[in-house]
């Protein structure tokens, strides 16, 4: 079983602070990426 995303060091060292100075674009842009990475295929894994 893979490592939970919110676990990932990119993931650890994002702050709550930084989060809030982003743009709603932006934080988008952040969790999409910790997630996915960045590929353009998001995938729900329930489908």
């Amino acid at each position: 079983m893979s490592q939970h995303f919110l676990l990932s060091a990119k993931a650890r060292t994002l702050s709550v602070r930084k989060v809030f100075e982003m743009s709603n674009d932006e934080a988008f842009t952040v969790f999409r990426e910790l997630r996915w990475s960045k590929s353009e295929e998001v995938v729900s894994p329930c489908h």
